[in-house]
């Protein structure tokens, strides 16, 4: 497992690349991770944690260029619908149980979870 900033993480196993969420190419309002989604050379699949722009904005172009596997709500992959990536390559889960990708010598199976918000301040 390897952190590639901000929500980004490769995970390797058996010789399979898989990529937690894909938010590389951040612009100029944020400092620069020191890897943009061009660097991604490999991927077998890329599960995205929601549809924000800040953990799925480079999805599409990692997976054109790998062919892996997207994978998402119906929220995230409608966006991906909308780009220039194979229909083949997009995956729509509910992460309500029950939807196991099999893959050599091991198994995915989305959960739905909850996005944490941040503490709000009170006034003073």
């Amino acid at each position: 497992m390897r952190w590639i900033g901000f929500s980004n993480f490769e995970l390797v196993y058996n010789g399979r690349v898989i990529l937690l969420d894909a938010y590389y190419d951040r612009g100029s309002e944020y400092p620069p991770l020191g890897v943009k989604a061009a660097d991604i050379k490999t991927a077998d699949m890329i599960l995205m944690g929601h549809g924000h722009f800040d953990h799925m904005s480079d999805a599409a172009a990692i997976g054109a260029r790998t062919k892996a596997l997207l994978v998402g709500a119906a929220v995230t992959t409608d966006k991906l619908l909308t780009q220039p990536v194979p229909v083949q390559q997009i995956k729509t889960v509910t992460g309500r149980g029950g939807e196991v990708m099999k893959f050599d010598n091991f198994t995915v199976e989305p959960i739905l979870g909850a996005m944490a918000s941040r503490p709000r301040r009170s006034p003073r």
